[in-house]
């Protein structure tokens, strides 16, 4: 039973971010709007961080405005903290700590979700955003969490990457997202897509960045 229940939730996950995924595609950024990310996360904090073993503390500006579909973001914060919690768990300690710390940069909301486990071992480091590929087989992975997370983030104009962290000290997967700017809804009414939303700080010069990050791992 425990194989079929871990197939349902993989199916079940999958159906629902691309859900996200198509509503995105046809609304044509309909459903991009601006809003406080402080917000957002202490939403998804309840949510995701209702567990008594877990220490989860947020540091973010609450003035910091960013511009994008609620819902995906959203849905990809609750899937890195569950990512972190499982980490935790998993490396068979009773408590653990997990942070998200918010800024900006070159016109980017930087949201860096870190935990104290174990950390991604080097082996899988390159392969830890592929569709279907998981760490946690027996235990209820489906490896698409990551990989959709990135899309969804890319899809909203910004990125989701692993930093480098030292072997042994965690994990620290760092999102981006367009911080709001009053000339941000007609750029995502035009066909320019990543480039415009950027500007400076293009899709190119993030993926560089986040590039480089991994060749130092």
């Amino acid at each position: 039973r425990e194989p079929l229940s871990h197939a349902r939730q993989a199916i079940s996950f999958v159906a629902d971010v691309l859900s996200t995924l198509r509503r995105d595609r046809d609304s044509s950024h309909a459903w991009a709007e601006r809003f406080h990310l402080s917000t957002l996360l202490a939403s998804v904090c309840q949510i995701a961080g209702r567990d008594a073993a877990l220490n989860l503390t947020v540091t973010c500006p609450d003035d910091l405005l960013v511009y994008g579909d609620r819902i995906a973001i959203g849905r990809v914060l609750v899937n890195l903290i569950a990512n972190a919690r499982n980490a935790i768990s998993e490396s068979g300690r009773r408590k653990g700590d997990i942070r998200i710390i918010a800024g900006t940069d070159a016109g980017l909301a930087v949201i860096d979700v870190a935990d104290d486990g174990p950390g991604v071992a080097t082996a899988v480091r390159e392969r830890i955003f592929d569709a279907a590929f998981t760490t946690r087989a027996g235990v209820g992975g489906h490896g698409f969490g990551l990989a959709i997370s990135r899309e969804l983030a890319r899809r909203d104009g910004g990125d989701l990457w692993l930093l480098a962290d030292p072997p042994g000290t965690g994990a620290t997967f760092r999102l981006l997202v367009p911080a709001w700017r009053e000339s941000l809804t007609s750029e995502h009414r035009s066909e320019s897509g990543l480039s415009a939303i950027h500007g400076e700080a293009s899709a190119s010069s993030v993926r560089s960045a986040a590039d480089e990050d991994k060749n130092r791992a």
